[in-house]
């Protein structure tokens, strides 16, 4: 594991690419420039966090392997395409973070994400996905900075594993908010 949290925005040295035992790449801010070869960490299987850039526009589905988790930093408007390609790849994901400047893009659906149980979400939001677009075993989401003006329960208790829901800053901003209907499963 190259845990490098303390430094920032880095980029990372070419030696990097060499590592091919590399599982774990803990940063808390870097660039992966346009002559990464990322591609090369084959057992690689957490990525974070990693600044928006050429990455997402080649594709981070050249990192099959990628399995614990993925958390993305950044303007990602100008990627929204490439974004949703990328994450559509990653079947194994467990954990996706998408910490946005302005707005959280679509992120497409997710349904056949089975192990992806952990989302947290930083960044204006006009709305929810739709229901069926999240995880089927999604235990944990976090929302911040989201600024929703629509109910969000009407989807959220749809969410039949959801156990965890963190609403910080400024996640929601509308004038109604519904309680959850919990069904006893006992």
């Amino acid at each position: 594991m190259l845990n490098l949290h303390n430094m920032l925005p880095l980029v990372l040295p070419a030696g990097i690419w060499k590592m091919h035992q590399l599982r774990h790449l803990n940063i808390l801010c870097f660039n992966l420039s346009p002559n990464s070869q990322i591609h090369r960490l084959k057992i690689l299987r957490s990525l974070s966090t990693v600044l928006p850039g050429s990455c997402l526009a080649e594709g981070l589905e050249v990192l099959g392997n990628l399995k614990r988790e993925l958390s993305i930093r950044g303007d990602l408007d100008p990627y929204k395409n490439a974004l949703q390609n990328s994450i559509g790849g990653l079947k194994s994901l467990r954990s996706l973070t998408l910490d946005c400047h302005s707005s959280v893009p679509s992120f497409g659906r997710l349904s056949n994400h089975i192990y992806l149980y952990k989302i947290l979400l930083y960044g204006r939001l006009d709305s929810l996905p739709r229901s069926d677009d999240f995880p089927p075993n999604l235990t944990k989401m976090i929302l911040g900075s989201s600024r929703l003006e629509r109910d969000p329960m009407p989807i959220l208790e749809k969410l039949r594993n959801l156990q965890v829901l963190k609403l910080s800053w400024s996640a929601f901003r509308g004038k109604k908010w519904l309680a959850l209907r919990m069904d006893s499963h006992d």
